[in-house]
């Protein structure tokens, strides 16, 4: 069944919007349904309500394609943290390159990774944008709700989002004592414990939570020289949120939390076909095709591992005056990586290293937002607001060994962006509705870097440069009219644009010719989408777009070889443009009580992304020897464009009973996925594939606990999760194989 063949700001924020507060009196709290970013997630009837236009609307309402979770719909699809968010919504394909989480949305995505370097898929929790791609494989010990919006964001939400966002939204502390603990066990020795408590400290005015989380696995791959598991995965994180509401109409709502990941599962690599720049060093161990993809060839010397440290907090104060809503949300977020990697994945003869990467890096950022959404009796309501964000990324330094050379790069790209943006929302008629919307954005980046080269201990030389500077600005509009067919089914057209910001190369190994350092260009999109979102007889909701891409300046990564003895030369990126690409596809959604307890939801992305232009496209070639790639150039306009899958399709079947020992459910999840090319050439790609999750559990009457047991890709696929073509080789890192266990859960 593997492939199936179908397819001290804080402060100041704080007590600014306190201050606004002491005139305001008003019928109701922000603890109501209506408040926008309150932890309801599901309105009366089973409409799930999001805030994909800064203001709480149920999911059909809002003229854009947005795939909506709550979190029993997470728990009874197995889906843990951001990676497995793929299996669930249409067009979504989330992989990991190293330690960094690469998320797609329609095809929009990027190779380029890096300290300091944006995705173009927004993230953020509890409103708080995320910059830094080296933790975004978050886990979820506390989730109320996740939106994933398809399409460049370019107004509200569009830093950096031309893909589209991601929003994930954690549980507020209530004035009930309450909360959930859950323990699981699976294969692998997998240990997981998570929990929230909330704990009310003073009737209706304050509240604190605690949220945590611990695993420890032993990881599913194995040494080929030692036959032991390596890349074992050890997560904690905790998160803890005070909530006060110290007059009516404002709440204040400060978090913080730490956390820490450990899982190199993806850069313990298989190299396909044995094409590893290790064949270079005679006696070199090297595993010639993936028989047992999960068998890795990896020096036992040499240290290889992956840990993330993140940490931050935030102060979300909101405040609600007669006429609307005013939010003021400020945080800080630090995110420290070190790894180090066996980057020719194969086994040297005693005393020889191969090739190795040891690359250290932080990101730091300090963001603020304002915002104003009105609640006006008439036609006529708007949401303005101001952004800006100030920080820096860096290597402190990417370290490359060989066995007779290193190659030291030091650098640091700090960052500062501001951006105001607003949209307006007239009711022409009670059916016909228009959306017009504005964002400005400016940028401003600069990149200090230093690279030495030393051959044994005598250094060879280096490049030494001061900062490089650039700014970049953009107008990216939104545009939206929408009809209701009746009260419960509407038909839209939105267009849109998004920009990403231009970024330099954090690990640049030579100058341009007129002296500074090398960067890409900004990306921009512009997106037309028609669709139709409806409830029909009650039973089925559904959502069906249609849309098209015109897509400039596609940020991508190429490689260079620099030349260090033996091995031959060591692999370090360059960033560079694709001229341009085409996006045209359809997306399905619909969910349906079928009664009887069972219900379904399923969902289908038909994509047909192209480079319409790309001269000049860098791509890797096998040597005629295997022991790695040459780097050449190709035309590659007309071809399907990276990690753009043409076909994906995700079905989930749900069933609930009561009987009289308490309540049973069972859900399985199926998910398919067409060929994914993940090289610009095409050469290597993953297969189409096919998994199956499942999950039963029982809760027995008046009881808070439930028992449960699940089973995870129990197709047993073999997929890529990581794949690295460079001069090195072709390393590929598959996701884990299937897995069953047992959980236990106790609401209170």
């Amino acid at each position: 069944m593997r492939n199936l063949p179908w397819g001290s700001a804080l402060a100041t924020s704080t007590v600014m919007t306190i201050a606004l507060a002491s005139p305001v009196h008003a019928q109701s709290t922000l603890a109501d349904a209506d408040t926008v970013g309150s932890s309801n997630s599901q309105a009366t009837g089973g409409d799930i309500i999001v805030t994909a236009q800064r203001r709480e609307q149920k999911l059909r309402d809002v003229p854009l394609s947005i795939s909506a979770f709550t979190a029993d719909q997470l728990s009874q699809q197995n889906i843990r943290d951001t990676v497995s968010l793929t299996s669930t919504t249409p067009g979504l394909l989330i992989d990991r390159t190293g330690s960094f989480v690469l998320p797609s949305i329609r095809g929009i995505s990027t190779q380029v990774t890096g300290a300091g370097n944006d995705t173009n898929v927004a993230i953020y929790i509890d409103g708080v944008y995320q910059p830094s791609s080296t933790s975004n494989a978050f886990d979820f010990p506390d989730v109320e709700r996740i939106e994933v919006a398809k399409g460049p964001q370019g107004t509200l939400f569009g830093r950096n989002a031309t893909g589209g966002a991601i929003q994930i939204f954690t549980k507020e502390p209530g004035y009930t004592f309450g909360g959930q603990l859950t323990a699981s066990y699976g294969r692998f020795n997998d240990r997981l414990a998570k929990g929230y408590v909330s704990i009310p400290l003073v009737t209706d005015q304050l509240a604190l939570s605690i949220a945590g989380l611990y695993e420890d696995s032993d990881g599913f791959q194995r040494s080929v020289t030692t036959g032991k598991k390596v890349a074992p995965l050890r997560s904690r994180l905790i998160r803890t949120k005070l909530l006060a509401e110290p007059v009516d109409d404002l709440k204040i709502l400060l978090t913080g939390y730490y956390s820490k990941r450990e899982d190199a599962s993806t850069t313990f690599a298989t190299m396909l076909n044995g094409n590893t720049v290790g064949r270079a060093i005679p006696g070199s161990i090297i595993l010639p095709g993936q028989s047992d993809p999960y068998v890795v060839a990896v020096n036992p010397i040499l240290p290889q591992f992956i840990t993330v440290k993140s940490y931050g907090g935030s102060v979300d104060v909101a405040l609600r005056l007669s006429a609307g809503m005013l939010k003021s949300v400020t945080a800080f977020n630090e995110y420290k990586l070190d790894g180090s990697n066996d980057a020719d994945n194969s086994v040297q003869p005693p005393g020889a290293y191969g090739l190795l990467y040891n690359s250290p890096a932080t990101d730091k950022s300090f963001s603020q937002e304002v915002s104003f959404a009105s609640d006006l009796d008439g036609s006529l309501n708007f949401v303005v607001g101001g952004f800006y964000i100030d920080g820096w990324g860096g290597y402190q330094p990417i370290n490359v060994l060989t066995d007779t050379a290193k190659v030291s790069i030091f650098s640091r790209q700090d960052i500062t962006a501001y951006a105001g943006f607003g949209e307006v929302y007239y009711d022409l008629t009670d059916r016909l509705q228009l959306i017009g919307g504005l964002r400005y954005s400016w940028e401003r980046r600069s990149l200090d870097s230093d690279l030495f080269l030393y051959h044994t201990a005598t250094r060879l030389g280096g490049l030494d440069t001061s900062a490089t500077r650039q700014t970049w600005d953009s107008f990216t509009p939104r545009a939206s009219i929408k009809y209701d067919i009746t009260p419960e089914s509407n038909v839209y057209f939105t267009y849109s644009q998004g920009f990403k910001s231009g970024v330099f190369n954090s690990s640049a190994t030579s100058l341009q010719a007129d002296g500074s350092l090398p960067v890409a260009k900004p990306e921009s999109i512009k997106a037309y989408e028609i669709g139709f979102k409806g409830r029909i007889a009650r039973v089925v909701d559904l959502t069906l777009s249609g849309f098209h891409y015109d897509y400039v300046d596609v940020q991508t990564n190429a490689y260079a070889c620099v030349p260090l003895g033996s091995p031959s030369c060591v692999s370090l990126s360059i960033l560079t443009n694709a001229a341009r690409a085409r996006i045209n596809g359809l997306d399905f959604d619909a969910s349906a009580r079928l009664g009887g307890g069972f219900s379904l939801r399923t969902g289908i992305s038909v994509l047909d992304g192209k480079y319409r232009r790309f001269p000049g496209a860098p791509v890797a070639v096998p040597k005629p020897t295997n022991d790695g790639n040459i780097n050449t150039y190709i035309d590659a306009g007309g071809r399907q464009m990276v990690r753009a899958p043409k076909f994906t399709i995700n079905v989930s079947g749900n069933y609930e009973i009561d009987i009289a020992a308490g309540t049973l459910r069972a859900n399985a999840t199926l998910y398919h996925s067409s060929r994914i090319p993940y090289t610009i050439d095409g050469r290597i790609s993953q297969a189409p594939y096919t998994t199956l999750d499942g999950r039963i559990s029982f809760t027995p009457t008046g009881s808070g606990v439930t028992v449960s047991v699940f089973g995870r890709n129990l197709t047993d696929a073999r997929y890529f999760s990581s794949v690295f073509a460079t001069d090195a080789g072709d390393a590929v890192a598959y996701a884990a194989p299937w897995s069953i266990g047992g959980e236990i859960s106790m609401r209170f």
